[in-house]
């Protein structure tokens, strides 16, 4: 409940007549406990599961015993599969920057991508994904 008790106390302090907007991939009840008490005619939008994945993307996911088991599958991924380009999430920052290391060191440029990067750091590397300059991003 860390989290929520820290917005909790942040709304406590905003006026009460601002714009609030929550985005969300998952929306736990307790989150929208919150809404109740501090948006004021919140609207809630939310996309059906079959309609998550844009055409044209391919997602899946392995399955593997432990971390080196996790890059040798990303390996045989990268190697295997015609795809130009991928994403690979992670679980924390710290874990992106040493995967993209790994990945560096044999020969496949990666970069990180999470909170812990510049916005504007953020935007070039975004740029460089959309334009077909970079194969691999590493998510949070």
């Amino acid at each position: 409940r860390g989290f929520q008790d820290q917005i909790y106390e942040l709304f406590k302090r905003m006026p009460t007549n601002i714009q609030v907007m929550l985005i969300s991939a998952t929306m736990p009840d307790s989150v929208l406990e919150i809404t109740k008490k501090f948006m004021n005619e919140p609207v809630l939008i939310t996309v059906k599961k079959d309609q998550l994945t844009l055409q044209g993307i391919k997602q899946f996911y392995v399955i593997t015993k432990d971390q080196n088991n996790k890059v040798d599958a990303i390996f045989d991924i990268m190697g295997s599969s015609h795809l130009p380009q991928m994403i690979i999430f992670v679980n924390s920052q710290k874990d992106a920057a040493h995967l993209c290391d790994i990945l560096g060191n044999n020969g496949m440029e990666a970069s990180p991508f999470h909170a812990g990067i510049l916005p504007e750091d953020r935007g070039k590397v975004m740029k460089q994904f959309r334009d077909g300059n970079l194969r691999v991003l590493v998510a949070t």
